[in-house]
């Protein structure tokens, strides 16, 4: 008798997208709308199923399980493109597949190495023979098989929960093996990099980097080439490296040279988008920072922080909201070196005089400021509301309106409202404006700027629409 192996792990029915914020360092970021926006909901198709959307590059596919237990993946027009009675599981735009039974014990290696990894249209890209896939990024993934078992987690590759086997298990189950890199575009293996050791390396980008089993440090660019060893990787791909004549430089991914760095002058330390941010040493023991371009220059002011935070053509550097050339635009010093919560265009302060500021990107212009004690904070999304009196743009009142509020499924724009009838509407937070009402629950997936889709659900029926800008 087939036994679910556990509930698939990517079937969320509130759904957050990637944020339109980022620090220096992390993932670049969506900037800012351009324009005001108005949302529009286009039906394109509906299933007799309670369907959850995948998202992937711009395409959207749709997973439901049917009457038979059998994981049916449909693109987004309702057009059958796969169907496995395996165990399923999203893997940043693959899936996961495995024999879906409970294994005997942790040396069941039939069941625990059947792992393998498929694409979109159902193909296999990675044989079924491993314990664990772990894509990388767009262009590697780790291939793991189980060897063995140890109850230390700093020499173990993966872990299965204790509900996956037969026997009664005291906790997860930590596997030992071998890793082996695998090259998704190419759909091979690469010849000569595995290991035993977790490689746990510091990937930035489309880098990826690995401690082999002799403890030496390997970065391979996406063509399988190698950084000069000592390389620092920020995440915009770019590279600083110390040549033997001790000239230190920055670099593209490719080697190319995009400017020197001045020994007496700004280092840079780590990316932020396709900014860097430079260090200089005093010879008081202490640093001080400023923002580059991708050529080197120097944009902004010495800074005693570099904790600096980027929203479009926004900086926060040294707990003021600035342009990207250091100037103050905000004339109010903020607790923290980024905003306490953003939603679309609109950015919220705490600052340190005790005022809760929204201050809109687009516009250049506070459009929300009260006294602390005045506002209503939201944790997990971006939301401060009066207590009495209309909200500001892109921020959502509970007294202004007779929604309930239900939580935000979308960064940036939407938000659910129950209805007195169990069911809910989705709410476009820019205007106000009820995109979609009478349905259970909602599932956002992708952007404006790729494709916005919506799986609108009734217990055993999904009805799927496009979100575009009128």
């Amino acid at each position: 008798m087939k036994t679910t192996k556990k509930i698939l792990a990517v079937l969320l029915t509130l759904l957050l997208t990637a944020g339109l914020l980022a620090g220096c360092g992390g993932t670049e970021p969506t900037p800012p709308p351009k324009t005001d926006q108005k949302l529009v909901a286009e039906k394109v198709g509906s299933f007799d199923a309670y369907v959850f959307p995948y998202y992937q590059d711009g395409d959207t596919g749709y997973v439901y399980e049917d009457e038979d237990s059998n994981y049916v993946l449909l693109d987004y027009d309702g057009t059958e493109v796969f169907k496995t009675d395996e165990y399923m599981e999203k893997e940043k735009g693959y899936y996961k597949v495995s024999i879906n039974d409970l294994a005997k014990d942790e040396t069941d290696y039939a069941i625990i190495n059947s792992m393998g990894l498929i694409d979109e249209k159902g193909e296999e890209v990675i044989p079924r023979q491993y314990g664990d896939i772990q894509v990388i990024n767009p262009r590697y993934a780790l291939a793991i098989e189980a060897t063995g078992i140890s109850d230390d987690w700093s020499n173990s590759l993966f872990s299965w929960p204790a509900d996956w086997f037969d026997k009664e298990m005291d906790g997860d189950v930590r596997f030992t093996g071998t890793w082996t890199l695998f090259d998704l575009e190419k759909r091979a293996f690469v010849e000569g990099v595995s290991g035993t050791k977790s490689p746990a390396g510091a990937n930035r980008g489309t880098i990826f980097s690995y401690m082999d089993d002799e403890d030496v440090f390997h970065q391979l660019r996406p063509d399988g080439t190698e950084l000069p060893a000592g390389a620092t990787v920020f995440d915009n791909d770019a590279y600083r490296w110390t040549d033997e004549d001790d000239k230190t430089a920055v670099y593209d991914i490719d080697g190319k040279k995009l400017f020197d760095c001045d020994p007496a002058g700004y280092r840079p330390i780590m990316s932020c988008n396709e900014y860097f941010v430079g260090q200089k040493f005093l010879d008081d023991s202490q640093y001080r920072y400023v923002l580059m371009d991708g050529k080197g220059k120097v944009l902004t002011p010495e800074f005693e922080d570099g904790n600096f935070t980027i929203f479009g053509d926004l900086l926060i550097a040294d707990h003021y909201l600035r342009d990207l050339s250091g100037n103050i635009v905000l004339d109010a010093e903020i607790k923290t070196d980024f905003p306490d919560k953003t939603r679309g265009r609109a950015l919220m302060f705490k600052t340190t005089d005790g005022q809760v500021i929204v201050y809109d990107a687009l516009k250049k212009e506070v459009v929300y400021q009260e006294p602390e004690s005045d506002a209503y904070y939201y944790d997990g999304a971006a939301c401060a509301v009066r207590k009495s009196g209309k909200a500001p743009f892109g921020l959502y009142s509970w007294v202004d309106r007779d929604f309930t509020f239900a939580g935000f499924v979308h960064a940036g724009m939407l938000a659910t409202a129950k209805n007195e009838d169990d069911t809910a509407r989705l709410v476009d937070l820019t205007n106000n404006d009820v995109l979609l009402d009478g349905y259970t629950s909602y599932s956002v997936y992708g952007t404006l700027d790729t494709c916005l889709r919506v799986a609108a659900s009734n217990d055993e029926t999904t009805d799927v629409y496009f979100l575009t800008e009128a």
